[in-house]
């Protein structure tokens, strides 16, 4: 997400989540699931990183993160989804 808001050119702020404290009352009202990534945008609560992803692109002015072919944004889609399932675990709390 990070390097999205980066390659973006959006300005951020980074709120660091205390370890230990995923699976508190005020993490799981931000996401269910008691991970993160977690973003807020004017009001608006996205979790899971290809949802903030997508919503970035989407929201966010040039250049554009996704690409216009089919074929090059489906092997996108697919590292994503690598990415999701390989490098988004759950830590111990």
């Amino acid at each position: 997400m990070l390097i999205a808001l980066e390659e973006k050119g959006a300005p951020y702020r980074l709120a660091a989540v205390a370890p230990g404290t995923l699976r508190s009352p005020e993490h799981t009202a931000r996401h269910p699931f008691a991970r993160v990534p977690v973003l807020e945008h004017d009001g608006f609560r996205r979790y899971e990183t290809q949802a903030i992803l997508r919503y970035l692109d989407r929201v966010l002015p040039a250049p554009s993160l996704t690409p216009d072919d089919a074929r090059c944004a489906a092997r996108m889609d697919q590292l994503m989804a690598i990415n999701d399932w390989s490098c988004s675990r759950v830590w111990p709390t």
